[in-house]
């Protein structure tokens, strides 16, 4: 009897007691396409860096591309974990280098 116990109880804990919490990265980069504005780039993403380093965390680093042609390379080379970016370099870094987009884009309306 004590041995089907025993047993009954170490099927419970291996079944709910070794689940694993999803793991982030230690360090998040997010990628911004700033076009100079480095000095209000932190002020105006400082409240979802916050939020962001709470919820996974981890450290989030601020990482402003000054040009287009910067940015492509950053996502070329998956240098940013999550990216800030125009319509049409979304386009780009979700059909080269799969990216995903979280938010879809806007269809304008007339």
């Amino acid at each position: 009897m004590k041995f089907r116990y025993l047993y009954l109880v170490f099927i419970v804990f291996t079944l709910f007691g070794c689940q694993s919490r999803q793991q982030f990265p230690s360090r998040i980069t997010l990628g911004v396409v700033s076009f100079g504005e480095d000095e209000k780039l932190e002020e105006k993403y400082r409240e979802l860096k916050e939020y962001l380093e709470t919820e996974l965390n981890s450290i989030v680093e601020l990482e402003p591309a000054y040009n287009e042609r910067q940015a492509l390379s950053q996502i070329n080379d998956k240098g940013w974990d999550l990216v800030f970016a125009s319509p049409g370099l979304a386009a780009i870094a979700s059909q080269k280098s799969a990216y995903v987009p979280i938010l879809p884009p806007r269809r304008r309306t007339q």
